[in-house]
């Protein structure tokens, strides 16, 4: 059973961030202030906002391909059970202190593999911003100036 960002407990935790710390979410998920979501696309974007929603999808697609390549490499990864959420997070901390200690061992003869095609979602399919809060829509237009 996965855990699901849009859980009360996670909605709890996520509230309790700094305010300058945030989660990328994808257009299933609603704008809150630490959940930042790309624009929707209804045809009327800016350039600020195309901008935006382009860097979000890269660096969402940066962290799905840094996760899919920890569950090649470690299979157990797969197979969470997910009612357990205090050990998650331990045994993902340790796949990351082992995957650093096998890249410092590896030889760098070894060729990289690719185990994903484009990953990305594009902007226009970016929908779930329908009921954000003004707050939220303030820091996402600051991040998105700063870019």
């Amino acid at each position: 059973m996965p855990v699901y960002i849009g859980t009360v407990q996670w909605q709890q935790k996520m509230e309790n961030l700094p305010d300058e710390f945030h989660v990328l979410g994808d257009s299933a998920y609603p704008l809150t202030r630490h959940l930042l979501v790309p624009y929707r696309d209804n045809g009327h974007l800016d350039q600020l906002q195309k901008k935006f929603n382009k860097c979000h999808s890269s660096t969402r697609v940066d962290v799905e391909r840094a996760i899919g390549l920890l569950k090649c490499k470690f299979r157990r990864l797969k197979y969470l059970d997910m009612l357990m959420e205090l050990e998650i997070p331990v045994m993902i901390s340790a796949c990351c202190v082992l995957h650093n200690f096998i890249l410092q061992r590896e030889s760098d003869t070894e060729p990289e593999v690719d185990t994903f095609d484009d990953i990305g979602m594009d902007a226009s399919e970016a929908v779930g911003d329908g009921q954000a809060r003004p707050e939220a829509e303030e820091k996402r237009r600051a991040i998105a100036l700063e870019l």
